[in-house]
């Protein structure tokens, strides 16, 4: 049984290769990459991430995911007017896939300062992806911060894109480590706004914009002295990591301001990344009309067992309940495999 993240045990027939490793793999497993396609060489750039969150339905049965993304890394995308943005998912034979998400309807929150996108996220089986998500059990709470008194000094990875090596034929995500430098309890400035942020001690690089963040509680062990003292008055007493939970998603970074002896090309990371709490993104996804549309998903779904859908969902506002024609003529389906490039 692998307990390593939060109220979300899993079990196994046989011992896991990544069981003793700090970062389950399960977790490099919920990220994609962000792309769009160059408008000289028609190649497909990527350049931030993406990551999926599953939320509950009313049936223990039935589940909703959501692609989640940075919202400044979709503008940044709008400014080059590229014709087509694309997702990258890895498959489970060892290639990827491009998913097409060219004039998806995107859902941002109310707040125009906080920095998320968000869209339903629905796989044909076909595609057979290898991919996982972070359910909303995982979610940090002002709760579990209290009880297992997490806060400056635990331990916090992210993982998603590193810009310098994508991957030729498959997502090949990085694993950063940090800690965490603040929870604020106040707005901190950022960009000329004030935004509810985590503050995390980790040099953030431009291709994990959009990535999700976790933070693991630290717990106390005591262990007999080597020396052959008495047991427990003379333990030995180590503080590792215990379960880790979701804390949001990484939005950037501030850099050192540039000055006379420091051009602004040559711009250096201060080494503290922002993070968007992850209660902002509970707030994004309980907004009326998600919990509408999940109520008709899920009525849908349960009327109609079986019944497969595509990539993207962008169901159009009615007051009439969903039909499964509306359904699926509201699915954007467009992937293709990614073929090894061949060598010169």
């Amino acid at each position: 049984m692998d307990v390593r993240l939060a109220r979300t045990p899993r079990y196994y027939l046989l011992p896991q290769d990544d069981i003793c490793m700090r970062v389950p793999e399960t977790v490099r497993k919920c990220v994609l990459t962000l792309g769009c396609e160059d408008e000289a060489t028609k190649e497909i750039v990527y350049c931030g991430t993406a990551f999926i969150v599953k939320i509950p339905g009313e049936l223990q049965r039935w589940n909703a995911s959501y692609l989640l993304t940075a919202k400044h890394c979709l503008k940044e995308i709008e400014k080059t007017q590229s014709k087509r943005t694309v997702f990258r998912a890895n498959t489970a034979d060892g290639s990827a896939v491009e998913i097409d998400a060219t004039g998806a309807k995107w859902y941002f929150h109310p707040d125009p300062t906080v920095d998320l996108a968000v869209i339903p996220f629905l796989p044909s089986p076909g595609l057979n992806l290898d991919i996982r998500s972070v359910p909303e059990i995982m979610f940090l709470t002002s709760d579990d911060i209290s009880k297992h008194r997490i806060g400056p000094g635990d331990e916090v990875f992210m993982t998603g894109l590193f810009t310098a090596v994508k991957g030729h034929t498959r997502n090949l995500p990085i694993v950063r480590m940090g800690n965490v430098a603040l929870f604020p309890g106040e707005q901190v400035e950022w960009d000329g706004n004030f935004i509810d942020a985590y503050l995390v001690e980790s040099r953030s690089i431009g291709g994990l914009s959009g990535s999700p963040a976790f933070v693991s509680e630290t717990v106390q062990i005591a262990y007999p002295s080597r020396a052959g003292k008495k047991y427990p008055e003379h333990a030995e007493i180590y503080f590792v990591p215990g379960q880790t939970f979701f804390m949001g998603l990484v939005i950037g970074h501030w850099d050192v301001p540039p000055n006379r002896a420091l051009l602004e090309k040559e711009k250096v990371n201060m080494g503290i990344s922002i993070v968007v709490p992850c209660w902002k993104i509970r707030e994004l996804l309980y907004l009326p009309e998600h919990v509408k549309m999940r109520k008709e998903a899920e009525k849908l779904a349960m009327d109609e067992e079986g019944v497969s859908s595509t990539d993207f969902a962008a169901p159009e506002k009615k007051e009439t309940p969903f039909t499964r024609s509306d359904f699926e003529t509201a699915l954007k389906k467009a992937s293709r495999k990614i073929e090894p490039k061949s060598k010169a």
